[in-house]
């Protein structure tokens, strides 16, 4: 039974664009490291380059003039890709009877459907949903949180905006490894997409399912400190996870909606490093094509954290796909946290539009 379909897909990222050497000789100019470390050669993320809201020099200085900017600039880049995402699915602001605004990483107060709500002009008794903290799976979750919504809304569309930029808590003075490899390894950028019960859309949302690949949970990944938000290690506890559970937990999920791997002809899987895309590869059986996409945004782009899945998405939708086809979108997130959505592409879908970086 149909769900809901996908009315519209926009992204953005920031203007500030970085490749990896730039990034290094930036760094290296700049920071005091601790325990004796180098500047790293960055190879290992495999990004080739990554987005800003601000320049580097001023990410890199906490100060209240970095903080507003970097506000600024977030809200101003989520509004972008949302009055993008609103005009591509021809519908006006009063048509929008829910925002969900998605982030790890822009955590002003107010939050950022607040802002949505007065750029946009949006019904100002629209249902306002924040969702933070959910890292990588969180722009799935609110694709979920959507679909749940729709009945409810009387006809109206839900607009779901993810908007991340990791680059405004890059810490001042002394790095570790680990913020090294996040620094090298993370991006910026929005992303929205326009959710209705009822359109001409041909892309059609069948399943959303949520899901912990282990207990107890493992450990955090990002955890705030005085000095910014600071990445952890840890990432060995999800690649165990995924190599004893993701498989049997997908497969499980298919079966509710009378699906099977074999069913889903490509995927749009955010990679927090290429390691764990391997991982998850194996697991699923999944081809090289399957996820070139997501390895071609991940190079170009970096792990966008949340927008990250409709960044690869927006890019498989971009290289066309055959008629009558189904796409995953899976992501894995800190503590196992996992998200899963099968989207399906009926008929001639090349008329539907999706823009991305």
């Amino acid at each position: 039974m149909q769900m809901a379909d996908i009315a519209s897909v926009v992204t953005a990222v920031p203007p500030y664009r970085l490749t990896t050497e730039q990034l290094r000789d930036a760094i290296a100019a700049q920071i005091v490291c601790r325990d004796g470390l180098g500047v790293p050669a960055g190879s290992e993320s495999e990004v080739e380059s990554r987005f800003c809201v601000v320049p580097l020099c001023q990410s890199s200085a906490r100060s209240s003039t970095r903080e507003a900017d970097g506000h600024r600039a977030i809200v101003r880049l989520a509004a972008n890709a949302a009055r993008g995402a609103l005009q591509e699915a021809s519908i006006g602001a009063d048509a929008v009877g829910a925002v969900i605004s998605v982030t790890t990483t822009a955590l002003d107060t107010p939050s950022l459907d607040v802002h949505l709500v007065e750029e946009l002009q949006v019904r100002r008794d629209c249902y306002r949903i924040p969702l933070a903290q959910m890292g990588c799976p969180g722009g799935i979750a609110g694709l979920r949180l959507a679909t749940d919504l729709l009945p409810s809304l009387g006809g109206r569309s839900v607009l779901v905006v993810c908007a991340e930029a990791p680059s405004l808590h890059l810490p001042a003075g002394e790095w570790s490894r680990d913020d090294y490899q996040a620094t090298f390894t993370y991006g910026d950028a929005a992303a929205a997409v326009v959710v209705s019960a009822s359109s001409a859309s041909p892309v059609e949302i069948e399943l959303v399912k949520s899901f912990l690949l282990a207990s107890p949970v493992g450990p955090s990944s990002a955890r705030v400190t005085r000095s910014g938000l600071r990445s952890m290690a840890g990432s060995s506890f999800v690649h165990r996870s995924i190599r004893q559970h993701l498989r049997s937990a997908v497969v499980q999920s298919l079966a509710a909606a009378e699906l099977s791997l074999r069913d889903i002809s490509s995927w749009a899987i955010p990679p927090r490093s290429r390691p764990m895309l391997r991982e998850i590869m194996t697991s699923l059986e999944l081809s090289e094509s399957q996820v070139a996409d997501s390895v071609r945004v991940w190079r170009n782009c970096g792990n966008t954290i949340s927008a990250g899945v409709f960044l690869c998405f927006a890019e498989l939708l971009a290289t066309g796909r055959p008629f009558d086809s189904r796409t995953g979108l899976l992501s894995v997130g800190a503590g196992g946290a996992c998200e899963l959505a099968v989207i399906r592409m009926r008929g001639d879908f090349r008329s539907f539009r999706a823009t991305g970086c």
